[in-house]
């Protein structure tokens, strides 16, 4: 799945690793900030969530909900959004599961 971005033509997979990517990157910097004693807000955090992405059980559960059944709905899905909840939410808000 390709599309066009700054007159170049880029794959979906490729925006998709960048993104998760720079997201990784951004938590990882996050933490160390929280959790390391040479850092300046160590020990300030009350608490600490630590979310994961979905399962491919729950995303076959939201396609479902949606009424996509079928085993490349699911494929691509994962594949797009590597489980993130914000971006399944995306797909979802934006009709996008149809």
């Amino acid at each position: 799945m390709f599309f066009t971005w700054q007159g170049k033509r880029v794959s979906v997979i490729t925006v998709t690793v960048t993104n998760i990517t720079k997201t990784r990157k951004c938590c990882e910097i996050l933490q160390q900030i929280f959790e390391e004693a040479k850092e300046p807000l160590f020990g300030r955090a009350d608490r600490i969530i630590t979310l994961t992405a979905f399962s491919i059980v729950d995303i076959r559960a939201v396609l479902q909900d949606h009424g996509c059944n079928d085993a490349q709905s699911l494929f691509d899905v994962y594949l797009i959004t590597g489980g993130m909840p914000k971006y399944l939410d995306l797909l979802t808000a934006n009709a996008a599961l149809n």
